[in-house]
C-alpha cells in the first residue's frame, strides 16, 4: 500500500512483519518503522491513510488494528481498535479512506465496512443494521474508494454506494443478474458516476447513471484475485490496471465497444396457453374479449443465442406501472387478470454499456368489456332500476287506491244490505207476530233477524270469506225477506257437489243485491205468486252464480218506477260492477256478470236471470 504526506513524502506498507517505511527521493533514503520489532506477527499494513489535520491512520492486519503515527516525530500513537465492534475481529483491516467531511472508512476482513469519527472519537459498523444474508456479502471488504462527488463507493461480494451527507444505510447497487455473486477487489471512480471494477470476471466498467456495465474483459484480458490487482488514472487520461498477469494500459477513447441494435419483434399471442394470433403485426391492433385477459406475448430476436450482452424490459402501458425485466432464460411476456381497456404493449433493449433501445417492438391491445360493463348496458340498467321502482311505486298507490275504493264499496253495499226498509218491515212483521200471540214464531224470526245482522257486519270485514257462510247469509236474508213479504214468493238453492268441501271462498255478500234487486223489482208488483232459483256451480276453475226469479221483468220493472215516480233508488247494480271491476284489477282473471230477461216459447217475458 502507498500514500502521499501533505509533503509529498512517499510512505509504504510493507508485507510479512517488515513494518512500513518513507521515502525521501531527494536523499535517495527509505526509513523504516516498526511497531515491534521483536514480534514480526504484529507489524502487517494493508493501508495507510493521512488525515486533513496531517495524522497517518495505519491499517493493521491484526496485531493493534488502526493506530495513529506521528510520522514527524516517528512514534506510534494511540490504538483504536476499541472503537470498533467487535474489537477483535475488526483489526483485520483491508482499506482505509478518507471522506471529504474528515471522517475515515475502513474495510475488515470479517466485520464489513465501519466509519469513524476522528472528532468525537466514535464509530459506527454497518453489518447489524443488515440480514444476515445481506451482510454476509459485505463481511469480507475489498476496496473502498472516493469518487469525485464524495460519494463512497465500496467493493465486496457486490458493490456498495454511500454519501457523506448520510452515509447510513448503505445502497447496494442492483447489478444485472448476469453478475449476481460478482466479487470485486479494486474499483477505481472516475469522472461522470462511471467506476471501474477489478473483479473475479474480469475488468468491468459500472455506469450509475444507466446502470449499466460495459465488459472490458474481452480486450483487456487481465485476471484479478484479492491479492494481485491495482488501478490509476495516468495524466494523460488514459487507465492503468495491474493483475496477477501483468500490467495493461487503456485508452477508452480508442476502444469501441458499440453493439449494433438488435432486431427484436412479436411473434404470437396466447390465451390461456393457447395461440390466439400466430403473427402480431406492430399495426395491428390486438382485440381480445373480457374472458381472455389471462394471455402471453411471445417475443423474437437476433441475439437470443448470443452471449448476455443485451437485457430485454417490457411494458404494458395502462396497466404495469414500471417496466419488468426480462429474465435472461425467458422469451415470453406474461399477464394476468387484465382488466378492460386500451394498452400498448412496449418491449426496450439496453446493451452493457449503458446503452438503451426503446419501443423496439411494439403493439395496441384492447380488452372488450363484457356488456354488462359496457356504457349502453349500464344506462339500461339505469333506467330499467329507475321503471321498475316506479312500477312498484305505482302498483303500491294503485293498490292503496284500490284498497280505499274497496273499503268505500263495502261501506256501500253494507248500507244497501242494511237498507232500513228491510230493517223496519222485517222488525215489524216480527212484531205483528207478537201482536198475534204466536210468540214461537216471533223468537224464531227475531232470532234470524239477529244472526244475519251479525253475519253482515263479520263479513264485511274479511275480503274472502267461506263458501259456506256466504250460503248461510243468503238464507238467513231470504226467510226473512219471506217474512217481511208474507210469503208472496218461494226459493230454492242448488249447490255443486264440489263446493260442498270447504275449501272455497268468495267476497262476501256478492249475491245480496240481486236478490233484492229480483225481490223489489221483480216479485213485489207481481199478481201471482214469486219463485227466486238460485244455483252455484263449479265450471272451468271458477264458481258459476246464476240466480232466475219469474217476476214482471226488467222492461216492466222500469216502466213501473217510472209511473210511480218511486222515491227509491237501486244501487245494487252499479255497487256490484264497481267492486267485481275491482276485485278483477286486483286479482286478475275473468269476473264479470250478465244481466238479461227471460223470454218463454211465444215470446213473452217470463222473469230475469
Amino acid at each position: 500500500c502507498i500514500t502521499i504526506s501533505p509533503e509529498n513524502k512517499v510512505f509504504c506498507g510493507l508485507w510479512a512483519g517488515v513494518g512500513f517505511g518513507v521515502l525521501y527521493p531527494d536523499r535517495k533514503a527509505f526509513s523504516y518503522y516498526t511497531f515491534r520489532p521483536e514480534d514480526r506477527l504484529r507489524d502487517w499494513y494493508n493501508d495507510l491513510e493521512f488525515d486533513k489535520k496531517g495524522n497517518l491512520y495505519l491499517g493493521f492486519w491484526g496485531g493493534p488494528g488502526l493506530t495513529l503515527f506521528d510520522y514527524h516525530k516517528g512514534t506510534f500513537g494511540k490504538c483504536l481498535k476499541t472503537r470498533f465492534h467487535p474489537a477483535f475481529s475488526s483489526r483485520l483491516m483491508t482499506t482505509l479512506q478518507l471522506d471529504d467531511k474528515g471522517h475515515l472508512w475502513l474495510g475488515t476482513t470479517d466485520t464489513g465496512p465501519h466509519l469513524y469519527f476522528p472528532e468525537e472519537d466514535t464509530a459506527i459498523d454497518f453489518l447489524n443494521q443488515l440480514s444476515k444474508k445481506e451482510a454476509l456479502d459485505l463481511q469480507k471488504v475489498y476496496e473502498i474508494k472516493k469518487d469525485n462527488t464524495g460519494s463512497i463507493w465500496i467493493g465486496a461480494r457486490g458493490l456498495y454506494l454511500a454519501r457523506t451527507e448520510n452515509p447510513q444505510p448503505l445502497q447496494k447497487i442492483k447489478l444485472d443478474e448476469r453478475y449476481a455473486g460478482l466479487e470485486i477487489y479494486d474499483l477505481l471512480p472516475e469522472q461522470k458516476m462511471l467506476v471501474w471494477l477489478l473483479t473475479d470476471r474480469g475488468l468491468l466498467r459500472y455506469n450509475h447513471l444507466s446502470g449499466g456495465i460495459s465488459d472490458y474483459s474481452s480486450i483487456v484480458k487481465l485476471r484479478f484475485d484479492e491479492k494481485h490487482t491495482g488501478a490509476v488514472r495516468l495524466k494523460d487520461g488514459r487507465f492503468m490496471f495491474a493483475g496477477s498477469n501483468g500490467l495493461a494500459i487503456v485508452n477508452t477513447k480508442k476502444i469501441n465497444l458499440n453493439l449494433p441494435r438488435p432486431n427484436v419483434y412479436l411473434s404470437s399471442l396466447l390465451v390461456f396457453d393457447k395461440v390466439k394470433i400466430a403473427n402480431i403485426r406492430k399495426e395491428e391492433t390486438i382485440r381480445l374479449k373480457h374472458n381472455e385477459n389471462f394471455f402471453t406475448i411471445q417475443i423474437g430476436s437476433d441475439v437470443w443465442d448470443t452471449d448476455n450482452t443485451f437485457r430485454f424490459s417490457y411494458k404494458l402501458e395502462g396497466f404495469n406501472k414500471e417496466w419488468i425485466a426480462l429474465p435472461s432464460s425467458e422469451r415470453e411476456a406474461h399477464f394476468t387478470n387484465v382488466p378492460p381497456g386500451h394498452y400498448i404493449f412496449r418491449v426496450k433493449v439496453e446493451d452493457n454499456l449503458g446503452n438503451k433501445y426503446t419501443n423496439v417492438a411494439e403493439c395496441s391491445l384492447s380488452v372488450i368489456p363484457p356488456f354488462w360493463n359496457r356504457w349502453w348496458f349500464i344506462s339500461f340498467l339505469v333506467f330499467s332500476v329507475f321503471l321498475l321502482t316506479f312500477y312498484f311505486w305505482w302498483a303500491r298507490v294503485k293498490g292503496l287506491r284500490l284498497s280505499l275504493f274497496n273499503s268505500e264499496l263495502n261501506q256501500k253495499l253494507l248500507r244497501l244490505q242494511m237498507n232500513p226498509h228491510f230493517i223496519f218491515n222485517s222488525l215489524s212483521a216480527i212484531q205483528n207476530y207478537i201482536y198475534t200471540q204466536q210468540t214461537h214464531l216471533a223468537g224464531n224470526y227475531l232470532s234470524d233477524f239477529a244472526h244475519l245482522i251479525r253475519l253482515i257486519l263479520d263479513n264485511s270485514r274479511n275480503e274472502l270469506i267461506p263458501f259456506e257462510k256466504e250460503l248461510e247469509t243468503i238464507k238467513l236474508y231470504l226467510n226473512l225477506q219471506k217474512l217481511r213479504f208474507e210469503n208472496k214468493f218461494d226459493y230454492s238453492i242448488r249447490v255443486d257437489p264440489e263446493l260442498n268441501n270447504g275449501e272455497y271462498e268468495i267476497p262476501p255478500m256478492l249475491a245480496q243485491p240481486f236478490l233484492e234487486n229480483a225481490i223489489e223489482h221483480g216479485l213485489k208488483n207481481l199478481n201471482r205468486k214469486g219463485f227466486i232459483s238460485i244455483r252455484y256451480q263449479w265450471l272451468n276453475g271458477m264458481i258459476h252464480f246464476e240466480l232466475e226469479d219469474n217476476g214482471i221483468g226488467l222492461v216492466a220493472s222500469s216502466s213501473h218506477k217510472e209511473k210511480t215516480k218511486s222515491g227509491h233508488k237501486s244501487l245494487a247494480i252499479s255497487i256490484c260492477k264497481e267492486r267485481l271491476e275491482t276485485l278483477r284489477k286486483k286479482r286478475g282473471g275473468n269476473i264479470a256478470f250478465r244481466l238479461e230477461e227471460i223470454k218463454t216459447s211465444d215470446g213473452k217475458v217470463g222473469g230475469t236471470r
